[in-house]
């Protein structure tokens, strides 16, 4: 048995028997055995910690080639270099506690988070097997394993069409996509013509986190004049050439790469690169911690920020942009994606074998989005609140189904009901005559479905009022007049 969580180290048996997590499956044609560990997050630590055996810690940060051609001289995957440190980072975070973490989107039927599978095997009511003695569990996992990848199914639809289920894998990338719209929030404030955004990881482990081959998240920033016109913008992405503007805006990511050392040896350039087997040096990596985290226990599962600062505690990230004097309106976007040009590029340029791999594998990412980013979340801050609800009004938004219940003018409350068509952050809030927001309703995450809500205005004067319902892919407004 493995002494360590990790590295696909793991056991099989031939036997035609069965492990899992309950005591009493629905009579079933094989030996079963209870397994308490397919109930812990261990057992996805089995695959998503990996470290690269042929370099050995030197205790300092830097790492040792080993003798090539021997085993390695310890399996302890923290005495090699790091490749994925995902399960870590959540051994290391506040989710890795009894009571966990509660009111995240996350969890199913669960009140808290607390494990991998808390997240990525929510809980759901239902029946594991198709028999009719099966019981019916209400901590039955989803075996969905939803991560954040939305290309490559794309990909394996064309390349293996025979034989995938198109429908699985069109499932698999909403459900990615919902994933990565829970992932984080954000705020963005203006003060003079300073913007702040700050970005808040609502994961179990680094965001982004998993393996360095071209992920990242990055912010763009879009700013408006009072004509609505397009004047500047942080973080351009060219979605003809899938480049990315990284000078002038935040991009979270970490960078591997080689040291003058290996770099020497092996006739390469030093540096941060992409060869996975080869990079014994990790460069930067500003990726956000979850919470929970401190740079003690960090460093403990090398996994530490590197060219960046994170307090301990800290597990938000904050970004200041210097604007324009004529801004009027900032739209800040928060962007995943799966695999960068400059990782498919490599790819390309690497493939030496003369299999034509790697050039295959760029076509196959043109001819399907060049893996086109994925908005996580967008916040928009307005200068005149007036002129912006004015042009809301004739924006081509999905209609909501805001509807009023109740007489209108009323004299002290009123009733909405609304409709949402995806899950998602929701916004309701009160704007009086001149634009000017006065009250906010509900600002948080809530499920796809209807909902009802009351305004109570007795500390309202009377005059006209607007109510605005906002979603990623909804505005809706509607008048309402008070007479007291």
């Amino acid at each position: 048995i493995p002494l360590y969580v990790a590295n696909g180290m793991f056991v099989v048996t031939s036997d035609d028997e069965r492990r899992g997590p309950y005591t009493n499956p629905a009579g079933p044609n094989h030996d079963f055995f209870y397994s308490p560990f397919h109930q812990t997050s261990e057992i996805c630590g089995t695959c998503h910690d990996v470290s690269n055996p042929v370099y050995t810690s030197n205790g300092d940060g830097s790492y040792a080639l080993n003798n090539l051609e021997e085993q390695a001289p310890d399996f302890d995957p923290y005495t090699m270099f790091p490749v994925e440190r995902t399960y870590s980072e959540w051994k290391m975070s506040a989710y890795n506690t009894p009571g966990g973490i509660t009111g995240t989107a996350f969890g199913g039927n669960k009140t808290f988070v607390s494990t991998c599978q808390d997240c990525h095997m929510a809980d759901v009511t239902g029946k594991g097997v198709n028999r009719g003695n099966a019981p019916t569990r209400t901590d039955l996992g989803l075996h969905d394993f939803t991560g954040g990848n939305t290309f490559m199914p794309e990909v394996l639809k064309t390349q293996f069409s025979g034989t995938v289920n198109a429908q699985a894998l069109d499932s698999s990338i909403s459900r990615a996509t919902w994933m990565l719209k829970h992932a984080a929030t954000m705020k963005v404030n203006v003060t003079g013509n300073e913007l702040e955004v700050v970005v808040q990881n609502e994961t179990g482990h680094k965001l982004p986190s998993g393996y360095p081959e071209g992920r990242r998240i990055f912010l763009n920033i879009q700013v408006f004049d009072n004509t609505d016109a397009l004047i500047e913008e942080f973080g351009y992405y060219d979605p003809v050439t899938a480049v990315l503007s990284h000078d002038d805006t935040k991009v979270y990511e970490i960078k591997p790469g080689l040291s003058e050392t290996i770099a020497g040896a092996l006739g390469k350039e030093a540096g941060p690169s992409f060869h996975f087997v080869l990079n014994d040096t990790i460069y930067s990596d500003n990726r956000i911690p979850p919470r929970g985290f401190t740079n003690a226990n960090f460093e403990a599962i090398q996994s530490p920020p590197v060219g960046y600062t994170y307090n301990d505690g800290q597990f938000t990230d904050t970004t200041r942009y210097t604007l324009s004097a004529n801004r009027n309106s900032v739209v800040a976007t928060l962007y995943y994606q799966t695999t960068s040009k400059e990782y498919i590029d490599f790819l390309d340029s690497e493939n030496t074998s003369g299999d034509g791999q790697g050039a295959l594998m760029k076509t196959l990412w043109e001819q399907h989005g060049m893996s086109a980013p994925v908005v996580m979340v967008q916040e928009t801050w307005i200068d005149n609140p007036s002129e912006i609800s004015a042009k809301d009004l004739n924006k081509n938004y999905r209609p909501s189904n805001l509807k009023i219940f109740g007489p209108n003018p009323f004299n002290s409350q009123i009733k909405f009901e609304y409709y949402i068509a995806q899950n998602g952050l929701v916004n309701i809030s009160i704007y009086d005559i001149s634009g000017s927001k006065v009250a906010e309703l509900i600002n948080s995450t809530q499920s796809k479905g209807n909902y009802s809500i009351q305004w109570i205005a007795n500390d309202f004067a009377s005059g006209t009022y607007f109510i605005r319902l906002q979603t990623g892919e909804t505005m809706d407004i509607k008048k309402v007049i008070l007479i007291k």
